[in-house]
């Protein structure tokens, strides 16, 4: 099927006005020129039309119960605009772009094999103004609506004897990554004006429906689109999973069967970083240990996302790391053998993820520090000083057996000297536990002497 397509559109009223002999003449003719006075629109019919409108309050200026076949509706088009060149009238009337009705209750889309086809009551008809979408000024019916997006004036349009409805598409948001449902969301939007610019211009009753495609979209809401009113934007919400271009077009046509007209709405895509702190070198061994912080930018609803992380080197815990509202979250990284661990986001197809590398060192200094510690320890002791070479040795080993439970989270110091001021990290608190230890190493396993007080 063609892409080519645009309504000529025919609001085709039922026959059941109400009959101008049961007016009185003169009442009738006041009532008219009165009518013409309100509704300068209506200063555009012939006076059958003007009686029909008048005679049934609410009709549509557009209601030509006369007009029975496609051709004579677009004749009088031509004849009240005089625009035969935006109408192609000699393509048209060839057949050279295709046609279409839509019936009244707007469910069949038909194409027109022949222009002097009958109409129903109601029935819209199809063909083109354009090869494509374009890109275009916002029209004035819709400035008043102004939001940030592209303006498309799309390839089709709904004309009736009167006037013609110009269909537009916007993109409005573009797409951005949506941490609660994990995939993309955004909307655009679709709009009709009518020309010429009225007060009060006709509706569409019942309203066209417009279809959407989107690729890989998850949910598009509402589809089909249905359009009665003009003059104002209508949304419509799409979610897609996964995106692989730098930007994502959608699809719009009035005419299910036909490609319709593309609109491309621009991609965002987050962007993760990933920072540690301290930055390292942190002691090798599995003794130091960093946070390595996750902030997340341009993302929807971030709280509860989780972002997967892996390592070359060390243990990181944990594995997954779940955001907060301000899209920041935070894992430990344990050191390792290895000389460095590089980390980064797991699986970021969807994002643009920065990484981040931590340099491990030996522990020598840790070490020693810990030996210094244990021996001060074993020296403050009594038993440590008269058996000095046994209490030497078992106050080095000891503080670094509880030096490094404490780097590898076993808070034994925590619990003996109880203190939301004590430090966490740092030399001299190597050489504090290493002596602590030592105290309580030497007391429990050097052997009392004679005389020992402890």
């Amino acid at each position: 099927m063609s892409k080519r397509f645009v309504c000529l559109l025919s609001l085709l009223a039922a026959s059941s006005l109400l009959p101008v002999g049961q007016l009185d003449a003169d009442q009738h003719n006041r009532r008219v020129d009165s009518a013409v006075m309100e509704r300068p629109e209506l200063q555009q019919l012939d006076t059958a039309a003007r009686t029909a409108v008048v005679a049934q309050p609410g009709l549509s200026v557009e209601t030509r119960p006369e007009f029975e076949s496609v051709r004579e509706v677009m004749r009088e088009m031509v004849r009240r605009t005089g625009d035969r060149e935006s109408l192609a009238m000699d393509a048209l009337e060839a057949l050279d772009t295709p046609v279409f009705t839509i019936s009244p209750d707007r469910t069949q889309v038909s194409e027109v094999l022949d222009l002097d086809q009958g109409l129903a009551p109601g029935s819209l008809i199809l063909s083109t103004v354009r090869e494509d979408a374009e890109v275009s000024a916002l029209p004035a019916p819709l400035i008043s609506e102004s939001q940030p997006g592209q303006t498309y004036a799309l390839s089709w349009e709904l004309i009736t004897p009167g006037g013609t409805f110009k269909a537009w598409g916007r993109d409005s948001t573009g797409l951005s990554f949506d941490g609660a449902s994990g995939g993309y969301v955004g909307s655009f939007d679709v709009a009709l004006t009518y020309v010429p610019e009225l007060s009060n211009p006709p509706q569409l009753d019942p309203p066209i429906s417009v279809s959407i495609a989107a690729p890989n979209a998850e949910r598009i809401s509402p589809a089909p689109l249905k359009i009665g009113s003009v003059n104002q934007w209508h949304s419509v919400d799409i979610a897609v999973r996964t995106l692989p271009e730098e930007r994502y077009s959608v699809s719009i046509s009035a005419n299910p069967a036909d490609d319709g007209d593309r609109i491309d709405m621009p991609v965002s895509r987050p962007r993760i970083n990933l920072s540690a702190n301290p930055a390292g070198p942190i002691d090798g061994w599995g003794i130091g240990r960093t946070s390595i912080v996750v902030q997340a930018h341009d993302i929807r609803n971030p709280a509860g996302y989780e972002v997967a992380l892996t390592s070359t080197a060390g243990i990181l815990n944990p594995a997954r790391v779940v955001l907060d509202a301000q899209g920041r979250g935070e894992t430990f990284l344990r050191s390792s053998r290895a000389n460095s661990a590089d980390i980064s986001v797991q699986s970021a197809g969807n994002f643009a993820a920065d990484g981040v590398s931590v340099q491990f060192a030996h522990p020598w200094l840790f070490l020693g520090l810990a030996v210094v510690g244990g021996l001060l320890g074993a020296i403050l002791t009594q038993k440590g000083r008269q058996h000095w070479l046994k209490g030497l040795t078992i106050g080095a080993v000891t503080g670094v057996v509880m030096a490094l439970l404490y780097s590898v989270g076993v808070n034994w110091l925590g619990q003996v000297f109880p203190s939301a001021d004590l430090a966490v990290g740092g030399e001299a608190l190597v050489v504090v536990l290493g002596a602590v230890g030592a105290i309580v190493g030497v007391r429990f396993a050097v052997p009392d002497t004679a005389g020992d007080s402890g």
